[in-house]
């Protein structure tokens, strides 16, 4: 059952005991190999992908990023070639990184160059090319360039960022070129298990006559390769801006420190006055009247110099910062004539900027206070940037806990239905002829169910690593609320015990309701059959539903194990379960997903529970909903 972490159940239903044909025994045999071999297809791609991302991860050298990508593609696809092109210094789409050396002389945007600018219009929208030899579909002049090239199948991948084209990612495959074994080089990239070692020895069979097929016809894209390697261009745009900012920052802080080394060789007070025309500078007497103001003074204040010059004048500030400058303006002395601070002050926008300000005081010769030169500059944007470096290694830091729980989640989560399914293949493998149509279908079964939980923790696994990066999307649509609630509660009755009942009950008018369907079956989904499950006696789990004028709340109540008090701030994180479960089974991704999901709606989960009587769960969500807009940090 989607989004729940129950096993799925075994049919009781009884086959009427008749052979069947031989042809059908050997095109199920076949169906299951192929759906093992892309389910271990989709595992090993995803973890390969894992590696690429952490290879990208290690550093801000873009050549260095894309040089990997490209390396760690071509062995990923076993493809003949694999190119990064980029814009060069005339904005033309040019050939600068590939998974082989090239031969002396080999101009690789000759050789490639004429497939970029054809494909240029398919490419901009962001969709990818794919052709081969035998396309008959390709133009006449890109057929003959492609078997002047000697190339059998080509993948082009455009780079996006923010809807601009910014390059791509092209897969070659050449004539002559055998496709490798994809499996076994991505074993030897994952290190199997002796279970996972068996199980690819299971599948080489049905791999290798696709690959005798594919050395015989050319290379077939299919949607999991394309899937592939747009999924490694995401991460390729974003490692592009983070590589170039980063070259950005260098340059600009580079640039820094010598416009701060030629400030200190430099008069201080004639190239503060006269040269320093971008800083904010002002000198006023002791009680605070302003003697001279800078044009960047005048300017970033909107004032006049007429407003200034004789008056005493302090921008609006939240009083605490008002404190901070009246104990750094009383600490200046003879001794300690320099200060500098950082404040806020808000602008008559209403806009609260940040400031730096070095405040020195100067004295006659008698060593009195006379007067003081402040030397200012906004700091807003450092300050942002430091905001989102501190959320960065917060995110950074949530990741590595995510990618910890992962690792974990495969070892221990992965280790049943894996032994399931090995086992039953051998099983038919080795007593096909033996057993009765009905026991070979048992064994299909258990099979079946196995990949099917795999699948589902591979899907929940997804879900919440969506959720954690920020790409699972919110969808609101108009939607009978009351018929989708029903439905779900009715599938998840069926497909419960005879020990527990579910009953659903409706208050209010439900009728106009704009919810993302998606993610409300996760909520739903997750909720009930976490009560089912910890319900492990059985009982009544009771799903009320009660409509306002603006909310839509949904009670999930059951009469389980319950939850420990001091579990509960922590249950809605990922991989985290309550300490009383003991042997029942879970990942700890269902809760975490299912306040993911609330959050989008722009709502609100509680949960009030008592050991041994039973835990119940609100959930409150607008009944007209619409996107939430992403909020940026507050840096006052």
């Amino acid at each position: 059952m989607p989004g729940t972490d129950q096993e799925p159940r075994v049919s009781n239903h009884k086959p009427e005991h008749h052979l069947l044909p031989e042809n059908s025994e050997q095109q199920n045999i076949a169906a299951l190999q192929q759906e093992l071999l892309l389910a271990w297809q989709r595992v090993s791609r995803q973890k390969l992908l894992n590696k690429i991302i952490q290879a990208m991860r290690g550093t801000l050298v873009l050549d260095e990023i894309l040089q990997t990508t490209v390396n760690q593609l071509q062995v990923a696809l076993q493809v003949s070639r694999c190119l990064i092109y980029r814009p060069d210094d005339h904005n033309q789409m040019a050939v600068r990184y590939t998974s082989e050396v090239t031969e002396l002389g080999e101009n690789l945007t000759d050789r490639y160059g004429s497939f970029y600018p054809h494909y240029h219009e398919t490419l901009s929208l962001g969709k990818p090319v794919v052709f081969s030899q035998i396309d008959e579909t390709l133009p006449p002049e890109i057929l003959l360039e492609v078997q002047k090239r000697g190339i059998r199948a080509m993948l082009i991948v455009p780079l996006m960022y923010q809807n601009t084209y910014i390059g791509g990612i092209s897969l070659v495959q050449y004539d002559g070129d055998r496709v490798a074994e994809t499996m076994s080089g991505a074993s030897e990239e994952v290190s199997p298990t002796a279970e996972e070692a068996r199980q690819a020895a299971f599948l080489r069979l049905s791999e290798a006559d696709l690959l005798h097929q594919q050395s015989l016809h050319g290379r077939e894209w299919t949607a999991s390769d394309v899937e592939f390697v747009e999924a490694i261009a995401d991460h390729c745009e974003i490692a592009i801006y983070q590589a170039e900012l980063h070259q950005q920052l260098q340059a600009e802080l580079a640039e820094r420190k010598q416009v701060e080394e030629a400030l200190r060789q430099s008069e201080a007070r004639y190239r503060a006055i006269v040269e320093d025309q971008t800083e904010l500078i002002c000198r006023f007497k002791p009680d605070g009247t302003m003697t001279f103001v800078n044009d960047a003074y005048c300017r970033y204040f909107n004032k006049q110099r007429s407003e200034l010059i004789g008056q005493k004048f302090l921008p609006a500030m939240p009083s605490d910062d008002r404190e901070l400058i009246t104990q750094n303006f009383r600490s200046l002395s003879q001794g300690h004539p320099i200060n500098t601070y950082e404040h806020r002050i808000i602008l008559p926008t209403g806009e609260v900027r940040w400031q730096q300000w070095s405040d020195r005081a100067l004295f006659d010769e008698q060593g009195n206070f006379i007067e003081c030169q402040a030397v200012g500059r906004d700091i807003t944007k450092l300050k942002q940037a430091e905001a989102d470096i501190r959320m960065a290694l917060e995110k950074e830091k949530e990741v590595n806990e995510l990618r910890s729980g992962v690792v974990s989640l495969v070892s221990h989560e992965f280790r049943t239905p894996l032994t399931i399914i090995q086992s039953s293949a051998e099983l038919l493998e080795h007593y096909h002829h033996k057993f009765s149509d009905q026991k070979k279908q048992s064994h299909f079964t258990h099979i079946r169910n196995a990949v099917e939980r795999m699948t589902q923790l591979l899907e929940d696994v997804l879900t919440i690593g969506k959720a954690e990066a920020g790409k699972l999307k919110f969808k609101p649509a108009s939607m009978d609320l009351v018929a989708f609630c029903d439905h779900i509660v009715e599938n998840l009755q069926m497909s419960a015990s005879s020990l527990h009942t579910l009953n659903f009950a409706i208050e209010g008018d439900c009728s106009d309701a704009q919810m993302d369907e998606k993610l409300l079956a996760h909520i739903l989904t997750n909720l009930l059959s976490n009560a089912i499950k910890y319900s492990p006696k059985g009982g009544t789990v009771d799903v009320n539903l009660i409509c306002t004028d603006e909310q839509a709340i949904f009670l999930v109540k059951d009469q389980g194990i319950g939850i420990p008090q001091e579990d509960i701030e922590k249950l809605f994180e990922s991989f985290r379960r309550a300490s009383n479960v003991s042997n029942i089974p879970g990942t700890g991704l269902g809760l975490a997903i299912v306040k993911k999901c609330v959050d989008l709606h722009g709502g609100e989960i509680t949960v009030h529970s008592e050991l041994g009587v039973g835990t119940t769960f609100t959930v409150t969500l607008p009944l007209n909903n619409s996107p939430v807009p992403t909020l940026k940090k507050d840096l006052s």
